[in-house]
Order: C-alpha cells, then sequence, then structure tokens
C-alpha cells in the first residue's frame, strides 16, 4: 500500500528570554515520524534582529509567524506580544516565512522572508513615519490579489493603507473597532463623482472618463495608545484613461516615505536633523520632477519650509514635543501628491 497523501508537521515557540524567542517547523510527509524529540542548534537557524518602534504599553505588538514553504502555512495557533519600544532576535527553521505584527485593536502589519540556515537578519515595524505607502497588493474577499487603487473598466475601487510604516509595511484603519473615522471623494476635473465616510476605502463609477481625476482621502485617530499620525490627509492627481477588458490597471499614485532618524520609541533628538524622502508609484517606477517638505512644531498651525539636498530634508526638531510633516511630490507625467500629517514624530 502507497504512503497516506499527507504531511505532518510540529511546530514550536520557544522563549530563552525576553530578548529572544524561538519559531521552529519540523515537516515528515507521507508518514506520522517515529521520534518527536527535536535537537537544534542555534547556529543552524536563521536569526531575525527584529524592531518594535513605538508601541503604547496598552496595545503591545503581537507577532506572529508562518513557515510557508509547505502545502499549507505552518506555525502556531495563538500570537504572543513583544515588549513596546525593544528589540529582540527571533530564531527560525530555515525556510520561506511569513512575519505579522499587529495590536489588540488593528490590522496586521506582514513581511515574506526567505531565510537560510546561519543567516543574519534585519526586520522593523511600525516605525516613523506612518503614512500612506501602496507597498505589494490587498486581496478581496474572495481571495484575489489586486493593487490597493486600481480602475477596472467603469469601475474605481479605492483602499488607501494610511499607516505604511516606513519599513513598507502597510495598514490600513480598522473601521470595525470604531478607532479611526474619516471619508474619501473622487473627483473627475472639479467635477465630484462621490464622498464615502469611510478613512480611505471606497468604490466609485466612473463610467467612460478619461480626464484627470483628484483623490482625496483623510484619516483620524484619537487614542491613548495612539499618539502619532493622528490626523494624516492625502490629495492626489492622476490620470486613469479607460481601458476595455477584464483585467485591474493600477492607479499611477505618488507616495513619499519620510524616515527621520528616531529612536525605538520613535522620538528624535531636539535640534538639526536630516530626513530621507523616498517618492514611489504604486504601478512602478516615479520619475520625480518635483518634491518639497514643510515642518510643523504646532500640530499644523503655522508650517516652516525645509531644505533639500541630495533627497534629504533639513529640519530643526524642538527640545520636546511633536513634529509634523507636509510632503509633496510631482512626476514627469503629470501625476502629483501632498500628503499632511500631524504627529509623524515625537521629540526629546
Amino acid at each position: 500500500m502507497s504512503s497516506p497523501l499527507f504531511t505532518y508537521y510540529d511546530a514550536f515557540r520557544l522563549f530563552a528570554a525576553e530578548d529572544k524567542q524561538y519559531e521552529l517547523t519540523f515537516p515528515t510527509k507521507g508518514q506520522v515520524p517515529a521520534n518527536v524529540a527535536y535537537s537544534v542548534r542555534t547556529a543552524d537557524l536563521a536569526a531575525v534582529t527584529a524592531r518594535f518602534y513605538g508601541q503604547h504599553p496598552d496595545a503591545p505588538p503581537i507577532t506572529g509567524a508562518n513557515n510557508i514553504g509547505f502545502e499549507v502555512p505552518v506555525g502556531l495557533s495563538f500570537y504572543t506580544p513583544a515588549k513596546p519600544g525593544s528589540q529582540r532576535i527571533e530564531y527560525f527553521t530555515p525556510g520561506k516565512w511569513r512575519l505579522a505584527v499587529s495590536t489588540a485593536r488593528d490590522s496586521s502589519r506582514t513581511q515574506e522572508m526567505a531565510l537560510a540556515a546561519g543567516g543574519t537578519y534585519q526586520v522593523e515595524w511600525n516605525r516613523a513615519v506612518l503614512s500612506p505607502g501602496f507597498t505589494g497588493r490587498t486581496s478581496s474577499e474572495l481571495g484575489v490579489d489586486h493593487p490597493w487603487a486600481f480602475r477596472r473598466n467603469g469601475l474605481m475601487p479605492i483602499e488607501v493603507p494610511f499607516y505604511t510604516d516606513a519599513a513598507g509595511h502597510t495598514v490600513t484603519p480598522d473601521t470595525e473597532t470604531g478607532t479611526a473615522d474619516g471619508t474619501i471623494s473622487l473627483y473627475n476635473g472639479d467635477q465630484l463623482i462621490g464622498t464615502q465616510n469611510s478613512p480611505g476605502k471606497g468604490i466609485f463609477w466612473v463610467g467612460q472618463h478619461d480626464s484627470e481625476f483628484r483623490l482625496v482621502a483623510e484619516a483620524n485617530r484619537d487614542q491613548q495608545w495612539w499618539p502619532l499620525s493622528t490626523k494624516v490627509t492625502s490629495e492626489w492627481a492622476f490620470s486613469a484613461p479607460f481601458r476595455q477588458g477584464p483585467f485591474d490597471v493600477a492607479l499611477p499614485l505618488l507616495t513619499v516615505r519620510a524616515e527621520p532618524p528616531v529612536d525605538l520609541g520613535n522620538k528624535s533628538p531636539g535640534g538639526p536633523v536630516e530626513i530621507p524622502l523616498t517618492v514611489t508609484r504604486q504601478d512602478g517606477p516615479a520619475t520625480v520632477s518635483g518634491l518639497s517638505l514643510e515642518y510643523s512644531v504646532d500640530d499644523g498651525a503655522t508650517w516652516q519650509q525645509a531644505p533639500i539636498t541630495a533627497g534629504k530634508a533639513a529640519v530643526t526638531n524642538p527640545a520636546g514635543g511633536y513634529v509634523s510633516l507636509r510632503t509633496k511630490a510631482t512626476d514627469t507625467e503629470g501625476n502629483g501628491v501632498t500628503t499632511t500629517v500631524i504627529r509623524a514624530y515625537q521629540t526629546t
């Protein structure tokens, strides 16, 4: 008789100390292993230095991991908290893993990593600035991958991941928990197509319009456990020609990623600092024609222009408080974006 067609898995999560964690999986195809006692050496595992930036103690980062190199993802069903504003080394058996970090009040950030025995890696979670960023793709309720914002014939479904961190881990406002509110509006030229009372998520009927579009979206979150990016607004100008066919065309939405020098508490030192800026475009490379940054030290009441040299903005941080950022970018095809982040990061 042939062996049954199944794979037996053992998965373990072990804690050696607060600054270490082990995620181990052991597959055996076609049979239950005769011996389920395993011996591993740390030197034969992959070591991932994980940094958890700036979470509030009331909403600590909740971590999870699954080995996705088998027929089905393999891991433990429960997630475990990490200490806010800390780092630890996470050891993994070699393979392809999907790592996840969330809070009890928020959706998950994820990252897939191919981990080799003896390899060393780094991953950063929730590093400021948390702002719109269209990294990767999202999935519908039917499990079909599609761009975050796209056009399909006369329909334009849009979802804005407002809280994408500096490493590109995307998160959308969680409307189910009632912790965020906002609106999203789409214009065809100066004509309003529609407004939906949802923070960055809507579906619009645009018909066969080919002219320029303008998208305006806002997300607000006033929660004790969410001290940064309390109000995020973005306005995009873009073109999206009508194309007949059963396919999704990603919208050419620009984003500007700002990476201030922050510690694990998402705090930056008072005084002059340089903030690297990176412009990306959802549907491909961005050919930048204009880039600027303004900053505010009074929650957006007044703004100062920051000089930019070689893609880095010169900002003078106050000694204690918060810095808000407003970035603007355009590309050579006429697409543009203006994004304002109130309380983008804290200062010491």
